[in-house]
């Protein structure tokens, strides 16, 4: 995730990463790496929920919440 993470700027012409570059690539890049436990697939819960519920559980610095 951080090296994906610090190409993307490269290729937008940035020198910096954003919080949107992470939730850009969170779900290419944690979707195959994520397994469910038998729980969670009872609760029917899929893999871009979970990932959905981490990246809105993260706070970003410099937000205003």
């Amino acid at each position: 995730m951080f090296r994906a993470v610090r190409g993307l700027p490269i290729l937008r012409d940035r020198d910096y990463v954003i919080p949107d570059d992470v939730k850009e690539l969170a779900y290419a890049v944690l979707s195959h790496r994520l397994i469910l436990s038998p729980a969670a697939r009872m609760r029917v819960l899929y893999v871009g929920q979970v990932i959905d519920g981490l990246l809105e559980s993260v706070a970003v610095l410099g937000a205003n919440r």
